[in-house]
């Protein structure tokens, strides 16, 4: 008669396969091993000082003890990595010095550590300094015809908190915003503003986001009269064609009966060393802030030597 395999008799065979795999799994378990991987390792110093150079290393390790034990040990991921301090006067990872932070912390009756393979590395560290700094906008306004600012762009706080590594931020005078730019304003614009990141994760900014303030205003022409003045020569015996100028420029509103032509000069500029009878340009050499220069009525004068 031929052997004839039934359902009942495969389910009757399990608990006997159950049994088998878990006497195999269980000799593995309680069988001494070795074993070898690689582990992460970060390197932490006091907080006074920073680690110039990266503070993720990787290092070898060789581990023997039973299979269970050696299953409990921290697989120092690099989320969970392997923890070592640093005095900032003696920076260096040594493989006796990773050995000795694993013994600490690995069950050394159970796990005996064969071997760690790390070439030794002198890690830099410096003095952590922090300082204020004021800040910058960095970008581009543009206005609606007729609109311009009422007041300088306000930045709020002015000042904000960096630290780092000493040598670093020593130069670092001034800190940008992220470049942003504004279009056809006619009011006045108030909202937050990012700053430009570090550039390395060494450093750091306090706050990153500030406030900005734009004021606007309305602009509206004005006009004042110029006495045309000579420069470039002391030379006494020179006459001016016409001798003032008419300058239109706009203004804020809120500044338009605040600026008179007592905020202006204008002057033509003759060579005192050839000095001849001609047709010179008119140039506006002093003018209040915030105003912009629309034309100038004549822009050229003639300037004559006296007989």
């Amino acid at each position: 008669m031929g052997f004839r395999l039934t359902k009942q008799g495969v389910i009757s065979f399990f608990p006997f396969v159950a049994l088998a795999v878990l006497f195999w799994v269980s000799s593995i378990m309680t069988k001494k091993s070795t074993y070898s991987k690689d582990i992460f390792i970060e390197v932490n110093t006091d907080d006074n000082h920073i680690i110039i150079d990266t503070n993720i290393y990787t290092a070898n390790v060789t581990l023997s003890g039973k299979g269970l034990d050696l299953i409990r040990v921290n697989s120092y991921t690099k989320k969970k990595p392997l923890k070592i301090y640093l005095n900032w006067n003696n920076s260096k990872i040594t493989s006796e010095l990773i050995t000795g932070q694993l013994q600490s912390e690995i069950p050394s009756g159970k796990i005996q550590i064969v071997k760690v393979i790390f070439p030794d590395k002198a890690i830099t560290i410096e003095k952590k300094s922090t300082k204020k700094i004021p800040v910058k906008f960095t970008g581009k306004i543009n206005y609606k015809k007729n609109y311009g600012p009422k007041a300088p762009i306000l930045l709020l706080p002015a000042e904000i908190k960096i630290t780092g590594p000493d040598s670093w931020i020593k130069d670092i005078d001034i800190w940008n915003t992220e470049s942003k730019e504004y279009v056809n304003l006619d009011n006045d614009l108030r909202e937050k503003i990012k700053l430009k990141a570090p550039h390395s994760n060494k450093i750091s900014i306090e706050p990153d986001i500030v406030d900005i303030y734009i004021p606007v205003e309305e602009y509206t022409e004005k006009k004042v009269t110029l006495p045309v003045k000579i420069i470039g020569t002391a030379n006494k015996n020179l006459r001016i064609v016409p001798s003032s100028i008419s300058v239109s420029f706009l203004i804020g509103v809120s500044k338009y009966e605040y600026i008179d032509s007592t905020e202006f000069l204008a002057s033509v500029y003759v060579n005192k060393d050839s000095i001849l009878n001609g047709n010179y340009p008119v140039s506006i050499i002093k003018k209040p802030s915030g105003v912009t220069i629309q034309y100038i009525q004549p822009n050229y004068v003639d300037v004559y030597i006296k007989n």
